[in-house]
């Protein structure tokens, strides 16, 4: 299953990266039936191209969704109030969402209504594939991760 995510945490010592995501998605219980993530990643710039691979851990109501909450702003954190649980139908387009004045103002039943539909995925990742594009000859490396070192070979394009 392919899923776009914007990315919300990166810890390069760890080797981690992160997302957030409404709790009541589907994507939450594909990852309970296969808890191993693909990133795709592009910069057009420095013509980099990187496939990352790893397994996934969600975190619903620990200090890692809480730490992440505390990052969430007022308008981020109004997305997750919505009645409806990411992908259900709708006669209507556009779903009415909580009060951001009252979400600023920190209205305790709205946070904790909003709180409830929040989640974070975080992903170790153990594999990285790396390709630089270039006219003269693209060049390709595969890193993997073995406990807590990185070994690298290069690779045909």
């Amino acid at each position: 299953m392919v899923r776009t995510v914007v990315l919300r945490h990166l810890d390069a010592d760890e080797g981690v990266i992160g997302f957030n995501t409404d709790r009541r998605s589907p994507k939450l219980a594909d990852l309970e039936t296969t808890p191993e993530l693909a990133w795709h990643l592009y910069d057009r710039a420095r013509k980099l191209q990187l496939r990352l691979r790893g397994a996934a851990s969600v975190h619903i109501n620990d200090d890692v969704a809480d730490r992440a909450w505390d990052e969430v702003t007022p308008l981020g954190r109004r997305c997750y109030g919505q009645a409806l649980k990411p992908g259900a139908s709708s006669d209507d387009p556009q779903l009415p969402l909580p009060s951001l004045e009252d979400l600023e103002a920190g209205d305790p039943a709205l946070l904790a209504q909003c709180r409830e539909n929040f989640s974070v995925v975080r992903c170790r990742v153990t594999e990285i594939d790396w390709l630089y594009l270039e006219f003269r000859g693209h060049q390709r490396a595969r890193f993997t991760r073995v406990e807590s070192e990185w070994q690298g070979r290069w690779i045909a394009p």
